[in-house]
């Protein structure tokens, strides 16, 4: 798992990492209320990213190299956001 600067629980099935839960200091509502965001594996970065703003969902981007990681993060109706992982290796320019 990356080091982070925050407090983090990291469930696992097996050795593989599929949910984890940050530590606040005090709990704070999102526009989705208590669930920030969820988050999927992806492929087609370009592709998707094309299909988010032809439909005007808002989103934004995230770049993390130093955890080997590239992000979207597009906002549903209700205020929750869907983050997409991609591998940094797929995105050619941005």
């Amino acid at each position: 798992m990356p080091a982070l600067d925050f407090p983090i629980l990291w469930l696992k099935a097996g050795r593989k990492p599929v949910l984890h839960i940050v530590g606040r200091d005090k709990v704070e509502l999102t526009d989705g209320g208590l669930i920030d965001h969820v988050a999927f594996r992806a492929t087609g970065y370009a592709e998707i990213k094309a299909k988010l703003t032809e439909r005007q969902v808002e989103h934004r981007k995230q770049c993390l190299p130093e955890i080997g990681l590239h992000q979207i993060f597009a906002k549903c109706d209700d205020g929750t956001w869907v983050q997409l992982i991609f591998d940094p290796a797929e995105i050619t320019a941005d």
